[in-house]
């Protein structure tokens, strides 16, 4: 099934039904500690690496294609070479994403791998800095992808306040 930017802040919104996918089943803190043992292993002195760079230390292929949307075998990621640089680099992390998933939680779904994407793209840390300073050193995730990422982050960041005041 095809994601729309729709779709996937409905996942960062917590809105499974209205994004037709199953909710996600890892816990929230799993995102960060995979997306940091996948940024760490992969050796890249930046904070903002190419994706394709981060997947082929990884080990896995990266393919581009003429025409078509981003996928992958769990060895090899294809995607759009013609797509505009922060789409493109997004598709790359997702795929990324899903090939880590494959191997380290079998069970997880479409929300996961968004989740995850979310966490590789742009880190707690990060998200809680100003969107216009995220803006300008992500440059491999569009900016309504960044919105939803930091939206996500600074409203989870909320929830040990409130559950502590009640």
């Amino acid at each position: 099934m095809l994601l729309t930017p729709l779709r996937v802040i409905y996942i960062f919104t917590g809105e499974y039904d209205r994004a037709e996918v199953e909710p996600p089943v890892l816990p929230l803190r799993q995102y960060e500690q995979s997306a940091r043992q996948i940024h760490d292993q992969a050796g890249r002195p930046t904070d903002w690496p190419d994706p394709r760079g981060v997947a082929i230390e990884w080990g896995w292929r990266v393919v581009p294609m003429k025409a078509g949307r981003a996928s992958t075998t769990g060895e090899t990621i294809f995607y759009r070479a013609s797509a505009q640089p922060r789409m493109r680099g997004l598709m790359v992390w997702h795929e990324i994403a899903h090939c880590y998933l494959r191997e380290a939680y079998p069970d997880c779904g479409e929300a996961d791998a968004w989740l995850l994407t979310g966490a590789l793209v742009l880190s707690w840390r990060h998200a809680k800095m100003p969107r216009e300073w995220a803006i300008d050193r992500q440059s491999h995730a569009p900016d309504w992808f960044l919105d939803a990422r930091r939206d996500y982050v600074l409203w989870h960041s909320t929830l040990p306040a409130i559950w502590a005041a009640e």
